[in-house]
């Protein structure tokens, strides 16, 4: 006995229409989007970190002893896209040095939110290095220094000398960078006669260092003697996502970000802000 089926011609798939039944959200998308039907091939999960801003030294050059300013704290998680649906991300801009402000949020909308790190402050009796979501800052008990910036993985630390500033404490290695990268490091406290040393992973260089651009790392605090130095400001944040490479590339990326396909996943690697879509 025969098999049935339909006569007729057969209707073949093209970039202006395509068959099957079709949800009305979908043929909305297929006349919104773009020219071609929208591929719903979005991954199952999309793994991300997050950094936000590194904080600033809130201090001038002169007058006062003003505290690192801290590293971000990095965020990690996973979201499970939609397909078609375009995801802002939001790199979060570095805290000015003298702004008293902290580093701007990282995120991607409607997902996550990273804080960026705080800035470091002057308050009578010594100065207190800025504080993250994770970590504290170091204190100090003597006027003419400060503590030092916490850091991505730990506490900043004290000044352990009456003119010398406390050390920024140190970043993280963030997970889902393909080549390697350590980020989030505190600033240095500063201090009459030396600064405190920077924190691993992007903390600014002692007495007046700026964080490093996408680390989210913490500017170092000022210098306050006869050659004054207004303390640093904060780096950058930094936006990762990656998925695994068994699933087609991000159908719309904007903002340039880096992608890397290695060890079997996709990686974007966003340094400024933009946008993405699967």
């Amino acid at each position: 006995m025969g098999e049935g089926g339909i006569i007729g011609k057969q209707n073949i798939s093209t970039t202006t229409s395509a068959s099957g039944v079709w949800p009305l959200n979908q043929v909305f998308l297929r006349n919104t989007v773009g020219t071609e039907w929208p591929s719903f091939n979005a991954p199952d999960s999309v793994s991300y970190n997050l950094l936000g801003g590194g904080g600033g030294c809130a201090g001038s050059g002169t007058g006062t002893y003003t505290g690192g300013g801290a590293g971000a704290a990095l965020f990690q998680g996973t979201f499970a896209p939609l397909g078609g649906t375009t995801y802002t991300v939001t790199v979060g801009a570095g805290a000015s040095n003298g702004s008293g402000s902290d580093g701007g949020t990282s995120s991607i909308v409607g997902v996550v939110n990273a804080a960026g790190g705080g800035s470091g402050s002057a308050p009578s009796g010594g100065g207190v290095g800025g504080s993250n979501t994770s970590f504290t800052g170091g204190s100090s008990s003597y006027s003419l220094a400060a503590g030092g910036g916490a850091g991505a993985g730990e506490n900043g630390f004290p000044n352990s000398n009456t003119y010398y500033g406390g050390d920024g404490g140190d970043g993280v290695t963030v997970p889902l960078h393909p080549t390697g990268l350590t980020a989030g490091g505190g600033g240095g406290g500063s201090g009459l006669f030396d600064g405190g040393s920077p924190g691993t992973g992007g903390g600014g260089t002692k007495l007046g260092g700026s964080g490093t651009a996408n680390t989210g790392g913490g500017g170092s605090g000022n210098q306050s003697n006869n050659t004054p130095v207004n303390g640093g400001n904060g780096g950058s944040g930094r936006v990762i996502l990656r998925y695994g490479d068994g699933f087609p590339a991000a159908t719309t990326v904007t903002g340039n970000p880096t992608v890397t396909v290695s060890g079997g996943y996709r990686y974007y690697d966003f340094t400024s802000s933009g946008s993405i879509m699967f």
